[in-house]
């Protein structure tokens, strides 16, 4: 270790009195087991001399981060093989390559199953511990282990790499709600909850995702009421990796935005082509946010014809909910389905 990590060890240890069997030390601190973590954990694994360790902490129970926590329905954007670590493929496997199959759409079971595989291999390495249900404290540079142990860490270098990803289900309702008509849940209880009406709070992937969830259910969209605060550009999936690659998608896209004084020029041309869309081809769309769905889906959402766009919730009351711009009357049975969330989260310090 340098002298700033043996410094760092010998300050830990004096603050618990006396270093024992539960410190740990290790080259690589890495908090969060998510999918950033796990693909510079295997790229140093193979890339680092065999002497290199590493700690991974987390809270969650087990590798893959949010996607513990994740809806039961949802599935990646993209096609399987544009996830996951290099060493370990997660898509469908052809004459020995991974290939894009923009239907290869792997569900959030599958994808908390192969981080459990791919965490599995590091650890057989010998040169990866890994500690979830965890918290680390980075003031006393210790953490309480899932036996309840503190431990304190003694490491060479510091890796952050957690994106803030905050989904429904981690955190309260973001406003404030009354009791009365509406009962307001998180996306994940959608497939085991029934209601008279349904109002899809959000219009990211979530919302997207919630929203063709109840019309292939066979909810009829009568009963579907969709709040969007912003209309957003989408990515069409099928298009995008029509072929065996996707560099001509690149390079059109590349193409069209030196050829536009404006993006929502380029974007227009690239609707066009099919590989942009959007909800309505009568509103244009100032926001960008990379959710990815198929021409078919876009068809889809289309069908629903109670689309409210007043902004954002305020509120939700007895019997109405408040929004930025006005108010909708809530009936008896309702179930707003909260997927307002901005999914990743900016640290200051990036």
């Amino acid at each position: 270790f340098n002298l700033r990590s043996l410094w760092r060890h010998a300050n830990t240890c004096g603050m618990h009195l006396a270093c024992d069997a539960d410190d740990l030390e290790c080259d690589y601190l890495c908090i969060g087991a998510g999918t950033s973590t796990l693909s510079f954990v295997d790229t140093m694994l193979s890339s680092t001399d065999e002497s290199i360790t590493f700690v991974i902490v987390d809270k969650q129970p087990a590798a893959g981060g949010h996607w513990n926590v994740a809806y039961p329905f949802v599935t990646l954007h993209q096609p399987s093989g544009a996830y996951g670590v290099s060493s370990e493929p997660l898509g469908k496997v052809k004459n020995g390559r991974e290939i894009l199959d923009p239907d290869d759409l792997a569900t959030g079971a599958e994808v908390l199953k192969y981080y459990d595989g791919v965490m599995a291999k590091f650890i057989a390495t010998g040169r990866v511990r890994f500690f979830p249900t965890a918290t680390y404290d980075s003031e006393s540079a210790t953490f309480v282990d899932a036996g309840g142990r503190r431990r304190a860490v003694s490491y060479g270098k510091l890796v952050t790499p957690e994106s803030g990803v905050v989904v429904p289900s981690m955190r309260p309702p973001s406003f404030p709600v009354d009791a009365g008509n509406a009962t307001v849940k998180p996306v994940n209880a959608l497939p085991t909850t029934e209601a008279d009406h349904y109002v899809v709070i959000g219009a990211g992937k979530t919302g997207i995702d919630a929203v063709l969830h109840l019309l292939r259910r066979g909810v009829d969209q009568r009963h579907v009421t969709w709040i969007i605060s912003q209309d957003v550009w989408l990515f069409l999936r099928d298009k995008f990796f029509a072929g065996k690659t996707i560099l001509p998608a690149k390079l059109d896209t590349i193409n069209a935005l030196l050829r536009h004084d404006s993006v929502l020029g380029a974007f227009k041309e690239l609707e066009t082509a099919g590989y942009f869309g959007r909800l309505d081809q009568t509103r244009e769309p100032q926001k960008f946010m990379g959710a990815t769905i198929t021409t078919a889906e876009l068809s889809m959402l289309r069908t629903v014809q109670n689309v409210v766009r007043l902004g954002r919730v305020t509120a939700v009351r007895a019997a109405s909910l408040e929004l930025e711009k006005g108010a909708l009357p809530l009936a008896p049975g309702t179930l707003l389905v909260d997927c307002t969330t901005n999914g990743i989260g900016y640290r200051g310090d990036y």
